[in-house]
């Protein structure tokens, strides 16, 4: 009946694990599904396929690159890497807010989301471990 009180540094250490196995996963999913998409593109397009292509092409190269960016900041420091991210969630939710009702982007937007505010949570939080 009395269950034992959880302390808030051992809140803050299971959020913690939480928000990294996310993006962890997030960015292994991401990566499994992209990078060779974006390796052939590149062996034959060369760089203009940064720029040269269809604005949903351009979407899911530019959501890559900056949820990286911001996936490898988060270990450093959690509120930047959260802002990054939460902007990469942003640009790839935006064709489907705005645009075509695209339900692919939030696939990947809706976990980039997620994964963003528990990091935004984590660096308000006093305790660490």
């Amino acid at each position: 009946m009395n269950d034992p009180e959880i302390k808030p540094k051992e809140k803050s250490k299971s959020l913690r694990i939480t928000a990294y196995v996310l993006a962890s996963t997030l960015f292994l999913f991401i990566s499994l599904a992209l990078v060779p998409k974006i390796i052939g593109d590149v062996a034959e397009n060369g760089f203009s396929t940064f720029y040269n292509e269809t604005w949903e092409v351009m979407v899911m190269y530019w959501t890559y690159i900056v949820f990286t960016i911001g996936f490898v900041i988060v270990w450093k420091n959690k509120l930047i890497g959260g802002i990054i991210i939460f902007l990469a969630s942003i640009l790839q939710m935006g064709p489907f807010l705005i645009i075509d009702l695209n339900f692919g982007s939030l696939i990947f937007g809706l976990p980039m989301l997620v994964s963003a505010i528990l990091f935004f949570v984590l660096s308000s939080c006093p305790y660490k471990s």
